[in-house]
Parts: structure tokens; sequence; C-alpha cells
């Protein structure tokens, strides 16, 4: 019921067309991200197919935010400031933290680059728990407890965390691990039509934008 509710929720955002807080527009004619409800991130296209990825608002009472470069697969990384993490996309391999993530993922026809989890029993997703009892999604612990060794392992693309204060936490040591980690604050959206529109955050990921702009027609 709760993946059914977020997905019927993004297909409602992507069908209406209301004022529109902010629209964000790429350059040299590719797709477009368009946000009418989520304010919590923004997304920069560049002139060398980068985009540069900014989660405004991360955790409650944040003063900043964070950076995230996306670079194509196989191109040099641009120069770019020292606050700025970069991901290489399309992801080949993601751990998530959140189950509000597994749904996400369903939408977007990328369950299956799902490799890592904090306690899999919570994930209620078809897709996502053929996949757990095939063995091709780790149970990473929790928190304080979470596996970095099993991280280490994985060598996963990215994994998407939250957090709820100003401590990073076992994030931090999963960067040491040099896996890069991209905050989703989805979960501090107002509106819960803009709480589904981070699934357009996620497609960045993996140059899923086209899909969800035909969607949107």
């Amino acid at each position: 019921m709760k993946n059914s509710f977020i997905v019927l929720l993004t297909i409602i955002t992507l069908g209406c067309q209301p004022e529109k807080k902010q629209i964000l527009v790429s350059g040299n004619g590719r797709s477009a991200t368009t946000l009418h409800y989520a304010s919590g991130f923004k997304v920069t296209y560049q002139d060398d197919n980068t985009k540069l990825v900014e989660v405004i608002y991360p955790f409650q009472g944040a003063t900043s935010g964070y950076k995230y470069l996306l670079v194509p697969k196989g191109q040099t990384v641009p120069e770019h400031e020292a606050d700025v993490r970069v991901i290489s996309i399309p992801l080949s391999s993601i751990v998530c933290t959140s189950t509000t993530h597994i749904p996400l993922l369903d939408y977007l026809g990328e369950t299956e680059k799902l490799v890592g989890f904090p306690s899999t029993d919570y994930i209620s997703s078809e897709k996502a728990r053929r996949l757990i009892d095939a063995g091709r999604v780790q149970e990473l612990g929790v928190d304080k407890g979470l596996n970095l060794e099993r991280i280490a392992m994985l060598d996963p693309d990215m994994v998407m965390g939250y957090t709820m204060n100003s401590d990073y936490g076992q994030f931090k040591k999963v960067e040491d691990l040099h896996v890069p980690v991209v905050l989703n604050a989805e979960y501090l959206e107002k509106h819960p039509l803009g709480r589904a529109e981070w699934i357009k955050f996620v497609a960045l990921f993996f140059n899923k934008e086209k899909l969800l702009n035909s969607r949107e027609n």
C-alpha cells in the first residue's frame, strides 16, 4: 500500500500543471527538470554534459546544503569547488538507506541496481524482494551498526542516505572508503507532491529525465 501510494502521488505530480514554483531548464536542448512543488533541491545543466545538483535543505535547521557534480562515465571531471562531491553517472549500482527510496527505483525501472540496504526485512517492494531472495541485495545493518566492510566489498557507485541533523555519522566513514554519499531530503518537503517529485532527483543519477518528461506530456 505504501509503495502504491507514493507511485500514485508521483503520477499525479507529473500530470499536473499548477502554478510552477521553479523551472530548471537544461542547456543545449537537453531534457529539462521541471519542479512544481519540490523546493529542497535544484539542478543546473552545464555545457560539458555535467549536472550540478544541490540539496538545498538537507536536514531540519540546516543553514547550508550539499552540492554534487554528476559527470558522465569516461568523461574527465571538470574543475569544481572543493566542497562539491563528484558522482559518475549513470549509476550501475546503488545502496539505499530508506524504504522510501525503493519505490523511486521501481518507478524508474532501476530496481536491479540496488545492491545493499539496512534491514532488508522492512522492504515491501515485490521487485526488490525478488532481488533480496536471490541474494543480490546485501543486508548492511543499521545506523552506527552499518557494515562498512560489506559496503567496501560491494563498492557501489553511490550510497543514497538521509540525516535528521548535522551529524554526518557513518556516512563520513563511507566516504572514507571512496564511496560517494548523496543525501535525499524528500521527507522535509511540506507538500506531499513535493516529496513525490524527488523521483526527479533520483532520475538525474540514472539519466532518466526523458522518461519522466515523456510520462508528463
